[in-house]
């Protein structure tokens, strides 16, 4: 019951809130805002997945669970 108590105490919880514009459609956008739009999620999307990455290597770790 300790070792629950302990690990819970240290556990962290991360939240990502995203806003997404509605009023704005990409067929209404030109080439160069639909460029700079692509990779801004292309961006996003690679920022995430490496986050996910560190997160998931440092959770399984071995020394995580000493």
């Amino acid at each position: 019951m300790n070792f629950l108590n302990n690990q819970s105490e240290l556990s962290t919880v991360t939240v990502h809130f995203e806003v997404k514009n509605e009023g704005t459609d990409n067929k209404q956008l030109n080439t160069w805002a639909k460029a700079k739009a692509l990779l801004k999620e292309t961006w996003n999307g690679m920022l995430h997945a490496v986050s996910y990455l560190i997160i998931a290597l440092i959770g399984l770790s071995p020394g995580s669970f000493s």
